[in-house]
């Protein structure tokens, strides 16, 4: 099955959506192989973990500043300049952790660096992304994406892993910024034809969209006890990059196969439904990680947990996707972005002032309780009113206009 997904990504008529499943593949293995361990690294550089997650509460308080200068370029520039933009100040980003221990540089300034390109890219993705899949078979196109970021991210945490267990967790970092370059190739395989048009946030409306701001604010938080508080719980029980890296990377192999069928089932059957069971779902997989207390029930959880986390994720962007066509679409992403900064930037705020009050796996574990919340409230985005052919009309004006 791979062979044939390669063939056809590697073919010469690329369209836009081939570009998309190439460079977020390419960037997902960038990011994979050094994110699992962002956190270590600074818990083994002698950071508290109250500095910690002050340094994530900045990254996503910036990060929301700069959604709207993001908007501004993409409505200007186009999303796949902004996103190949975001690329190599990424790859800067990762230059600046790795003199972390030489330069010593100051938490605020490290956050801006991650930032900047984090908010050049979501945002233009989405935007872009949007645009390019077909609504009739979302479902499988949703699944056949995440197929692709899982498997390249199930080789990012085992060779990253591998390469810092042996040579140092530099070398790790000095791959993930050769990986971020090249992850900029595929997007301008096709042309990208702009139509320049001012980005006006009175367009979006807040109240209107207020279940889905909640619904994708709740990503974030799960994001948060997925990606930060479960690799440091990870690290008490192993102990070991090594480890770490092959057990993230058995739990995304073992999701691929869920995400063929998961693809499927949101286009066969009633998106709003199956996000709803899988929410609940994955909202009690997260939960199970407060189990997690040796090393069997670390693989066996974390396996299950990124089993779910497709469950869920699949059909939520799907929904995403949908709402964003029946919205203007650049300020519709640029409201959900700046709710899911908020969002994370208030988790972590969380965190960092428990850390006065909790102990150290006290902490941890209200991290993880966030995370069950946070997968919960997933189920709340607005599911798509407007008819099929109003919505495949509007669609064709749009890509006539960009």
């Amino acid at each position: 099955m791979m062979h044939r997904v390669t063939q056809h990504l590697l073919r010469n008529n690329m369209s836009e959506l081939d570009e998309i499943y190439v460079s977020m593949s390419l960037r997902s293995f960038a990011i994979s192989l050094v994110a699992i361990f962002v956190p270590i690294y600074l818990y083994k550089l002698g950071y508290h973990l109250q500095s910690i997650f002050y340094f994530y509460m900045l990254i996503y308080v910036f990060e929301a500043i700069f959604e709207y200068l993001s908007g501004r370029l993409v409505s200007h520039f186009g999303a796949k300049h902004i996103i190949a933009l975001s690329l190599p100040l990424m790859a800067l980003s990762f230059v600046f952790l790795l003199s972390l221990d030489v330069y010593h540089w100051p938490l605020w300034f490290l956050a801006l660096t991650n930032a900047i390109p984090l908010s050049f890219f979501w945002l233009p993705y989405h935007d872009d992304l949007s645009k390019a899949k077909h609504r009739k078979s979302i479902g499988k196109e949703m699944g056949m994406l995440q197929i692709l970021i899982n498997t390249s991210s199930a080789l990012g945490p085992l060779i990253g892993g591998v390469v810092a267990y042996r040579f140092g967790i530099q070398y790790t970092f000095v791959l993930a910024t050769v990986a971020m370059f090249v992850a900029m190739i595929p997007l301008f395989r096709s042309p990208e034809i702009v139509k320049r048009r001012p980005l006006e946030m009175k367009n979006f409306n807040v109240m209107k969209n207020m279940k889905d701001m909640v619904a994708y604010g709740g990503l974030g938080l799960e994001n948060i006890s997925s990606t930060i508080v479960w690799p440091l719980i990870l690290f008490l029980i192993l102990s070991n990059y090594e480890k770490i890296g092959f057990i993230a990377t058995v739990a995304l192999f073992a999701s691929i196969l869920v995400s063929i069928f998961m693809g499927k089932l949101t286009d066969k059957y009633n998106k709003r439904k199956v996000l709803k069971v899988s929410s609940l779902i994955h909202s009690f997989s997260v939960s199970t990680r407060f189990l997690a207390t040796t090393i069997n029930a670390a693989y066996l959880i974390n396996i299950v947990s990124s089993v779910t986390h497709v469950v869920m994720f699949v059909p939520f962007v799907s929904e995403f996707y949908s709402r964003a066509d029946e919205e203007p679409r650049t300020e519709y992403i640029l409201g959900m972005e700046i709710a899911v900064d908020v969002a994370r930037a208030v988790g972590f705020a969380i965190l960092m002032f428990a850390t006065y009050f909790l102990s150290f796996i006290g902490v941890l574990y209200l991290g993880i309780l966030l995370g069950v919340i946070g997968a919960f409230l997933t189920m709340f985005i607005t599911s798509p009113i407007r008819k099929e052919k109003t919505i495949k009309l509007q669609s064709e004006i749009a890509r006539a206009r960009i």
